[in-house]
């Protein structure tokens, strides 16, 4: 499948997302202000005006940030539509409106956008300034109108956050203490997950991080009112601390990645390339960086060059890791079948065959655990974009068929939202 394709299910899928947060009536999302041509053109735009509006203002800012995964910056106004994969100069539609609408630059104001991008998410989802401070600068405090003013705020190891509390870092290499900033997705175990514009990647994507990270400054939290509450995922705590370093740590992945997937099999890619000498942050987001160190290890070691991870290159980087001496297990493979000797006229007893394990509802692509990836994986099922799926364990409605509906109920479980029968 083409990456276009992949993008397209993705913004379908977070278009209807945005529809299950609804735990109330709400309203259809339109925009405060006359957007750019490019973006209004953008599938981006489709996915935000598919947002309804709940009245729950951390519900409606984490649902606005969501329908804008995968927007990438670029290097010219013509970019503003989020589709150079390749750009690098910080044009961003969200740069645009906050030039235009908050420094009164009719040119946009095009610079590191973290802190726009949230600006914007608020503005989208009518959460007043008095709230969410309109920054450009990843701060908390009030001695700037441009820092995220009035927030109560908690150092790391202090607080547990909430989805749409803002999250703040400190990078080690970078000057200054205030770095960075995105809004807390939700909190799993010891993980935080966010939404995160202007990352390494230069797009917005989802993030996993530990909450004892030490590049964690802390988190603010917003003044929100009305309806504020929205729970979090049920927290799975692992029995063990796995080394995050070591790709035994995550699954050997079964189905093909590329640019755009996400999860705990991208963490294997990333992990592995890393201790074969393509270093990679581990985030399980197959971004531009990712994509770079495929394409650098398929061209060192002699394959075909796509920046695609597939069953050839999984296989060369399992070889790899095994010369290595990596504890990384090679996928068992199906035994070879002993041949069946000719029965004697003697009556046998009838074997005792185990029964095959259920599928796990709702784990559609057969990972073992339930979680976003399901739900893409079923709309890209729905949209006829893949032909295969685990019919049983997608069918999470028992209609009969697997559809956009079961995209929304595994959507609705992985958010907490729901529970799945």
């Amino acid at each position: 499948m083409k990456r276009l394709d992949i993008r397209k299910a993705l913004a379908v899928l977070t278009a209807v997302l945005m529809l299950t947060v609804c735990l109330t009536p709400g309203r259809a999302l339109t925009l405060p202000y006359t957007p750019s041509s490019y973006y209004a053109s953008s599938q981006y735009y489709t996915a935000l005006t598919s947002v309804t509006l709940t009245g729950n203002q951390r519900a409606d800012i984490v649902a606005v940030a969501l329908s804008q995964l995968g927007y990438h910056e670029g290097n010219s106004i013509y970019d503003l539509g989020g589709g150079n994969q390749s750009g690098y100069c910080n044009f961003t539609e969200y740069c645009y409106w906050y030039g235009l609408h908050v420094m009164g630059n009719s040119s946009g104001y095009y610079g590191a956008w973290c802190a726009m991008f949230i600006a914007w998410c608020a503005e989208m989802a009518r959460i007043p300034a008095s709230i969410i401070t309109r920054a450009c600068y990843a701060h908390a405090g009030d001695s700037s109108p441009y820092y995220f003013n009035g927030l109560t705020f908690y150092n790391r190891g202090s607080y547990t956050p909430l989805p749409g509390d803002l999250i703040f870092y400190d990078w080690p290499d970078v000057s200054g203490t205030w770095n960075h900033v995105g809004i807390v997705h939700y909190v799993e175990g010891e993980n935080v997950h966010t939404i995160e514009g202007n990352t390494g990647e230069e797009a917005v994507v989802l993030r996993t991080i530990s909450m004892s990270n030490s590049t964690i400054i802390g988190y603010g939290v917003p003044a929100y009112t009305g309806s504020s509450e929205m729970p979090s995922p049920e927290p799975t705590t692992p029995a063990e601390d796995p080394d995050p370093s070591d790709p035994s740590s995550y699954p050997v992945p079964t189905r093909t990645l590329r640019q755009g997937c996400t999860g705990s099999d991208v963490c294997w890619l990333q992990a592995a390339l890393t201790r074969l000498g393509y270093p990679l942050d581990i985030d399980g987001v197959y971004g531009t960086l990712t994509y770079n160190a495929v394409v650098s290890f398929q061209r060192d070691n002699g394959l075909s060059v796509d920046g695609i991870c597939g069953p050839i290159t999984r296989q060369a980087i399992i070889n790899g890791l095994a010369a290595l001496g990596s504890s990384t297990p090679e996928p068992t493979a199906s035994p070879t079948p002993t041949p069946i000797p000719t029965p004697t006229p003697a009556p046998t007893a009838e074997p005792t065959v185990s029964p095959a394990p259920a599928p796990i509802t709702g784990d559609a692509d057969g990972n073992g655990f339930v979680d976003a990836n399901d739900a893409l994986a079923v709309m890209r099922y729905a949209l006829g974009l893949i032909d295969a799926i685990d019919f049983t364990a997608a069918d999470v409605d028992g209609s009969g068929s697997v559809d956009a509906n079961d995209a929304l109920i595994i959507m609705r479980a992985v958010l907490g939202l729901a529970a799945l029968a």
